[in-house]
């Protein structure tokens, strides 16, 4: 994985992490809005694995973390 890639994965899990905190939620029950498990949550809030599609979709704060998606972080560079 290239390093740019990286970088995004982790200042999206940054971004999403503190939405969630702004939020008042746990982990656990942003895991249960979105329909995943809270390692899910975890594991992208974290930058270790890009969020799907649906579950971005489910996700009570997608709207406000949109401006920071950039390109889609699930395909490579272009």
């Amino acid at each position: 994985m290239g390093s740019e890639r990286r970088e995004r994965m982790r200042a999206l899990g940054m971004r999403l992490r503190a939405l969630r905190r702004e939020a008042g939620l746990t982990g656990a029950v942003l895991a249960q809005r979105a329909r995943v498990g809270q390692p899910t949550v975890s594991k992208v809030e974290n930058g270790r694995m890009v969020p799907s599609e649906p579950g971005c979709d489910r996700c009570p704060h997608r709207r406000a973390a949109r401006p920071h998606l950039g390109p889609r972080l699930s395909e490579g560079p272009p």
